[in-house]
């Protein structure tokens, strides 16, 4: 298996974030894995990550953060 270039990571990334703009609800978090794999390996790559994908990446995991505190028993 051949190794993606940075362009293709970032072509990845794209269509992930387009994914998560469609999706509702916990649909979102899986995604997220997927998002931080593309920022993990354009960091290997030595080549600087698009701030949407960080900005993106951040957001989700709040909102999974805020998720699991509003369904913490009291």
């Amino acid at each position: 298996m051949r190794e993606m270039n940075v362009d293709q990571w970032v072509q990845k990334g794209d269509a992930l974030v387009q994914s998560i703009a469609a999706a509702e609800g916990q649909a979102r978090y899986g995604f997220r894995e997927q998002l931080h794999r593309v920022i993990v390996n354009i960091r290997l790559l030595d080549d600087p990550v698009p701030k949407r994908f960080l900005d993106l990446d951040h957001i989700l995991l709040e909102e999974e953060a805020e998720d699991r505190f509003d369904n913490f028993p009291v």
